[in-house]
C-alpha cells in the first residue's frame, strides 16, 4: 500500500511559524497551510445521546473508504496533528484499520475518539498494534443511572468491563498510546464527576479531560439540560483537581472565567479557524467540529474537498469572510453562542498538545 506522503520536518516548521503570526494577527487571509485535520471516520453511530449534534445533522450513517481518505489526506501535507473524531463512532467503520495503516509511518500525532461500547479484546489488540497515539473515551456520567441517560443505548457495567481490558492490555503491551477519559460537565452529572475519577483509578485510567457542556442554542433551541451554576462548577473542578492529585490521575480541566487579549479586545478565544480544518466524511468543509454540519454556515458554506482543493478552500473568499466576521463582533449566529468564542471558558491543556513546545506556542498566542 502506498503511503501518506508528508511535507519535509524544516518546511512543516516554517509553516507552523506562519500559522503562528496568522494566529497573531486574526488574518483574514493566511499565508500558511493547515497543520491540524479533524476528520470524521463515520457519521454512522450506534448509541443516541440526546445531547449530540448528530441529531441535528444530515447525511447520517456514511462511512468514509480508503480510497476518499487518501483523496483527502493527500491534500494535507503540511499536519502536525490528525484528529478521527466527529458525529460518528469510528470503530463502526469498516476500513478503520486500513486509514490507520496509510498514515501509519507519518510523523504527526493521530488521536481518535470512541464511545468504547464496541471495544473487546480483538478490538482493543488491533488499536493498541494501530497507529492511534492518543485515544480519548467519552464517559458523561458517574452512576449508571446518569451515565445510561447521556449514552443512550450503552451498557455502563460492559464499558466499564471494556475500558479495564484496555488498560490491561495496554499495560501488558507496554503501549505507549496515551488514553484517557473526556466529561461533558452538566447540570445532570456535575455532582457525579468526582464519583467518576473513582471509575477511572478503577478502570486503571490515569488522564481525565473536563470540558463545559457546549451544546448550542443555534441547532437546539429546545435543550432542556439543567446549567451548572458557575460556583458549583468551580467546587467541582476544585475537588476534581485534589481527587486527581490523590489517585495519582492527571487531570486536564476548563475553568469558566474571561481571559486574555482576546476577550479584552471584544473579539474572539477561537483560534481554529486560522490552523485547524473539520471535514465530514463526505468531503464537506468547516471550521471546526461544532459546526459538524455546513448548512449550519448559512450562506458562508466553505466548500467540498471532493470538488475543490483544499489550498482553494482554505484561503477563499468565504473562508476568509467567516475569519473576518470572527475576529470581530459579527461572527455568523452558530459562533455567536459559542462558549470558546465568547471567552467565557479557558481552554485545558490537553494529552494530544501538552509537551514545551506546544505549550510554548499556547504562551505566544495567549491561548
Amino acid at each position: 500500500m502506498d503511503r501518506y506522503r508528508q511535507a519535509p520536518t524544516t518546511p512543516r516548521i516554517l509553516n507552523k511559524i506562519r500559522t503562528l503570526a496568522n494566529m497573531k494577527r486574526l488574518s483574514s487571509s493566511v499565508s500558511s497551510h493547515p497543520i491540524l485535520l479533524q476528520l470524521d471516520p463515520t457519521s454512522a453511530c450506534n448509541l443516541g445521546c440526546p445531547m449530540c449534534r448528530r441529531n441535528k445533522s444530515s447525511n447520517l450513517g456514511n462511512k468514509l473508504s480508503l480510497e476518499d481518505y487518501r483523496r483527502i489526506l493527500d491534500q494535507f501535507p503540511w499536519l502536525d496533528f490528525l484528529l478521527l473524531i466527529g458525529i460518528g463512532e469510528p470503530l463502526l467503520n469498516e476500513s478503520l484499520f486500513d486509514l490507520l495503516e496509510y498514515t501509519g509511518d507519518a510523523d504527526m500525532r493521530t488521536m481518535m475518539a470512541t464511545n468504547a461500547t464496541l471495544m473487546d479484546e480483538s478490538m482493543v489488540e488491533r488499536l493498541l498494534g494501530s497507529s492511534v497515539g492518543y485515544l480519548q473515551l467519552s464517559f458523561d456520567g458517574g452512576t449508571k443511572e446518569t451515565y445510561e441517560a447521556t449514552k443512550k443505548g450503552a451498557d455502563f457495567d460492559q464499558v466499564i468491563e471494556n475500558i479495564t481490558i484496555l488498560m490491561r492490555k495496554k499495560r501488558e503491551a507496554r503501549s505507549r498510546m496515551t488514553v484517557f477519559l473526556v466529561t461533558a460537565v452538566t447540570g445532570l452529572n456535575c455532582r457525579e464527576v468526582p464519583r467518576l475519577m473513582s471509575l477511572a483509578n478503577q478502570m486503571g485510567v490515569d488522564i481525565v479531560v473536563v470540558t463545559p457542556d457546549l451544546c448550542n442554542p443555534t441547532i437546539y433551541p429546545d435543550y432542556d439540560c439543567p446549567k451548572v451554576p458557575e460556583e458549583e462548577l468551580l467546587a467541582t473542578l476544585s475537588e476534581i483537581r485534589k481527587l486527581g492529585k490523590k489517585m495519582g490521575i492527571t487531570t486536564y480541566l476548563s475553568s469558566p472565567k474571561p481571559y486574555g487579549r482576546f476577550q479584552t479586545q471584544g473579539t474572539t478565544s477561537c483560534y481554529w479557524p486560522w490552523y485547524g480544518m473539520y471535514v465530514t466524511c463526505e468531503g464537506d468543509v468547516t471550521p471546526c467540529s461544532e459546526i459538524s454540519d455546513p448548512k449550519w454556515l448559512g450562506p458562508l458554506a466553505l466548500g467540498n474537498v471532493f470538488e475543490t482543493p483544499v489550498e482553494e478552500i482554505w484561503n477563499g473568499s468565504a473562508y476568509q469572510e467567516f475569519r473576518r466576521r470572527l475576529a470581530s463582533n459579527d461572527p455568523v449566529e452558530f459562533c455567536s453562542h459559542c462558549l470558546w468564542r465568547k471567552g467565557m471558558f479557558v481552554p485545558q491543556e490537553h494529552p494530544v498538545a501538552d509537551d514545551w513546545p506546544n505549550r510554548i506556542i499556547r504562551r505566544i498566542v495567549q491561548i
